[in-house]
């Protein structure tokens, strides 16, 4: 908006200005006597007077509604945000707790795999061939004969 554009305040207020200069020129340059322009001119004060007390009231009434609907949808506004930081943080909170399961089952998962080949290791370390079986018979016999001779 350029400084050439009037906003309706400042037309008020030139209106004004210019009905307040008007009316003490009319009183002015009337041909009156004194006792008549000295009523004349406390009557326009009084008018001006009152006119500007309806021009307060209406400022401090528009303003005073200014402040209210700023004040509505500032709480409105924050009120959403807070719904929504909340429903984020439930979200993030379920995420975290997905991830943790997660975890956990992975974690328990590996220690299975881990105690699953520990219990394959000691399995296989007993098996023997049957050549190695006839081999420790052998040698359990030659012991047996042994001990059985030395007697």
């Amino acid at each position: 908006m350029s400084d050439n554009n009037l906003n309706g305040k400042d037309f008020l207020l030139g209106a004004f200005v210019g009905g307040v200069i008007g009316a003490l020129a009319a009183l002015l340059l009337a041909p009156k006597s004194g006792r008549e322009l000295r009523e004349d001119i406390s009557e326009q004060y009084h008018q001006v007077s009152e006119k500007t007390k309806v021009l307060a009231s209406d400022v401090s009434r528009k303003s005073q509604q200014i402040v209210h609907d700023v004040s509505e949808k500032t709480q409105a506004i924050a009120q959403e945000v807070s719904a929504k930081g909340q429903e984020l943080a439930h979200k993030a909170k379920e995420i975290g707790t997905k991830v943790a399961e997660e975890i956990r089952e992975w974690n328990e998962s590996r220690k299975q795999t881990a105690s699953a080949k520990d219990q394959v290791v000691p399995v296989a370390d007993e098996v023997s061939t049957p050549a190695a079986l006839t081999d420790q018979q052998d040698e359990n016999a030659e012991q047996q004969d042994k001990n059985g001779e030395g007697q």
